[in-house]
């Protein structure tokens, strides 16, 4: 008897790879795709670095120009020094008070008129000035606002904490706390009790190269000198291109180098656009113009 078997025969899979041909055609597309894509993200750099160069030059002009303004809007007259392409000095306003006492001797004590937790006045320091509203027909004349400060400086001494103590007319005192400072004995009669004042401290914006970029600096002066120029803006142009131009005009528009006849200030800031540490060939400028609203204008209205 035959005994029949039944074998079973199992095909293994072959596999087969990419033939030449499509090699050949894959390997271009392949580069093609990839150099799009390098393309793309050089762009989107470029773009981005491009962006940032313009957001940190606007952020530079705008603080120069937020700084000059702060300083120079509310000149009083007097208080513009000397005006220059590339300079400007002026008395700005370090603090303002109330004087509270006067003596013979030439202390003056001067009391708080802003917060008390950041006074003004404790930073006075020898060599700032004084300046003074006059007192009329038994008034404060510096409750008008048409009434213009004295135009004489009083330098005095750097200030020293008095004290919280009453200062103003009686039944209507209020305990302020006030400074001491020493002013000229022999012309400390000018001053009275209840006179506004304002403490000024001389300034200048200039424009100065350090490290060979071009910059806007601001720098004071007491009583040991000029000190140090701070940085305020930058890098900006050259003086040759014009980083910082300053010109002044009368009130009736025409131009002047006169700081007493001066009743606007007018400002051209320019800067290069900087990307990684370097100057590019794009520019940015900011106009900045000022009304001295401090000064009285040219027919003597106020």
């Amino acid at each position: 008897m035959r005994v029949k078997r039944k074998v079973s025969v199992q095909r293994s899979t072959v596999r087969r790879g990419m033939s030449l041909v499509e090699l050949l055609v894959a390997m271009p597309l392949a580069a093609l795709l990839g150099a799009v894509a390098v393309t793309l993200l050089l762009v989107v750099a470029r773009n981005a670095r491009t962006q940032g160069a313009v957001m940190n030059t606007s952020r530079e002009l705008r603080h120069a120009m937020v700084a000059v303004i702060s300083d120079l809007e509310m000149l009083a007259p007097g208080d513009l020094r000397v005006v220059q392409d590339s300079l400007i000095e002026f008395d700005a306003t370090h603090a303002t008070a109330v004087i509270c006492g006067v003596s013979s001797n030439g202390t003056v004590l001067l009391g708080e008129l802003g917060p008390t937790h950041s006074s003004p006045l404790s930073g006075v320091r020898a060599g700032d000035e004084l300046r003074h509203w006059p007192l009329l027909s038994g008034q404060v004349a510096g409750a008008d606002p048409h009434i213009a400060p004295s135009q004489e400086r009083l330098a005095v001494g750097a200030a020293s904490g008095a004290g919280t103590m009453s200062c103003g007319p009686a039944g209507a005192a209020l305990d302020i706390p006030q400074w001491r400072v020493q002013v000229d004995s022999a012309r400390v009669r000018q001053l009275q009790t209840g006179t506004p004042v304002r403490i000024t401290r001389a300034a200048r914006y200039v424009h100065y190269r350090s490290d060979g970029q071009w910059w806007l600096g601001k720098r004071t002066r007491d009583a040991g000198g000029w000190d140090v120029v701070q940085p305020v803006a930058g890098p900006l142009h050259s003086l040759a291109e014009s980083g910082l131009r300053v010109t002044g005009e009368t009130a009736a528009g025409a131009p002047t180098n006169d700081p007493a006849q001066m009743n606007r200030l007018r400002f051209l800031i320019r800067a290069p656009r900087m990307q990684s540490g370097r100057a590019t060939t794009v520019s940015d400028s900011i106009h900045v113009s000022i009304a001295l609203r401090g000064l009285p204008a040219q027919n003597g209205t106020p």
